[in-house]
């Protein structure tokens, strides 16, 4: 199969990334905890001076985890340079089939068309800022604030030089609501004009897939003009969303698509929509998909299933199914931090907690017929 028609294909190919900042989140949230453990360890007789100069390891804590942002951010910059390069070729290696049967000279690179050249080069620039600009964002949202990294870790350790100067509570149970706060958070990306934020991981992945997406889409528009495409087929995948159902895997002229595009809330391609327009020569690319395949994949999207008498469709199923992977990747988060804080209830709990979690994804995807995915739940 073609990695373009490949949806498995085009949704891992972001994990590395994605792999390494979950490592940095757990990497900056565990240099944190460390240095809050330390200072659990003295105690309100200490004379206060002595106590305040906790503080002076902020300057070596944040550069330590400066260094590790900036050793990850230049890993990932070859990670998308890879990506970009891996789908290109994909591209061309598509083209090629078409350009053969056009009786026109095969590509063995895009590097080899002026066009596809200047074009990649631009998305794959663009792709490489836009991480850039992302990554000096790191941060976390704690009482609906962003605040930067440093700004997290010196109001955090404050937070526990006080907690132990006073000594009026359990350290543990003082800083607790503080530790908690930031594992809810996360480490986050922030959209400075619109105040917006979300997860380092999850921002990030979502616009490399749009800038691999605007790359599929424009070098097939790019090539299909040389080779003489007519038409586009949108690919299909199992479990789609309602509103993508009916137009996925079929065949439109270019009138026919342009019209049928403009027409949607979500155009093929975009928030989200993992479909892509595939340009054909009609009469003569065969639909990768019969009629009868894609009936029934819409059939198998919309069949109800029920679990603890409440209704989903099999698609609304594996919507949940997602849900449930994030909050046990999170839990098992929150466990990695309360082991270095030492946290005994702390611990109980999270292990608890994911242990029920666990369950409730193995009973709820077997009782909807949907398959297990445990590699999305590990960190």
């Amino acid at each position: 199969m073609n990695n373009l028609l490949n949806e498995n294909y085009l949704d891992q190919l972001p994990q590395n990334i994605v792999d390494n900042l979950n490592y940095v989140n757990s990497y900056v949230i565990g240099i944190i905890c460390k240095r809050l453990y330390s200072i659990g360890q003295l105690n309100s007789s200490y004379d206060i001076a002595q106590l305040k100069n906790a503080l002076e390891y902020a300057g070596i804590d944040l550069k330590i985890i400066e260094k590790e942002i900036a050793k990850i951010t230049n890993k990932n910059i070859q990670e998308i340079d890879q990506i970009f390069e891996k789908v290109s070729k994909t591209n061309i290696d598509f083209a090629n089939t078409y350009y053969k049967f056009r009786g026109l000279k095969e590509l063995k690179s895009y590097k080899e068309n002026k066009k596809l050249k200047t074009l990649v080069d631009a998305i794959k620039k663009q792709a490489m800022k836009d991480y850039k600009n992302i990554s000096k964002t790191y941060g976390f949202l704690t009482n609906g604030k962003y605040k930067n990294t440093r700004s997290q870790y010196i109001s955090i350790i404050d937070k526990g030089i006080t907690a132990v100067a006073t000594g009026t509570m359990d350290y543990n149970t003082a800083i607790r609501s503080a530790v908690k706060e930031m594992l809810n958070s996360g480490v986050r990306a922030v959209n400075f004009e619109s105040g917006y934020t979300r997860r380092m991981d999850s921002q990030v992945s979502m616009n490399i897939m749009e800038g691999v997406r605007r790359l599929n889409m424009e070098m097939l528009d790019v090539t299909a003009k040389e080779f003489g495409a007519d038409g586009y087929e949108i690919t299909a995948h199992s479990l789609c969303a309602p509103d993508h159902q009916y137009i996925q895997g079929r065949q439109y002229s270019k009138k026919e698509y342009e019209r049928l595009n403009d027409r949607l809330d979500r155009p093929i391609g975009t928030l989200n929509c993992k479909h892509i327009a595939i340009p054909i020569i009609l009469g003569i690319s065969s639909p990768k998909r019969t009629d009868k395949e894609l009936d029934e994949i819409i059939d198998r999207s919309n069949q109800p299933v029920i679990y603890n008498d409440k209704v989903y469709t099999r698609y609304e199923a594996s919507q949940k199914q997602r849900k449930i992977e994030t909050l046990i990747r999170k839990e098992k988060e929150n466990l990695q931090a309360f082991e270095i804080l030492k946290d005994d209830v702390e611990i109980k709990k999270s292990k608890a907690k994911i242990k029920e979690l666990t369950n409730l994804y193995k009973d709820f995807s077997n009782s909807v017929g949907l398959s297990l995915y445990m590699e999305k739940t590990r960190i």
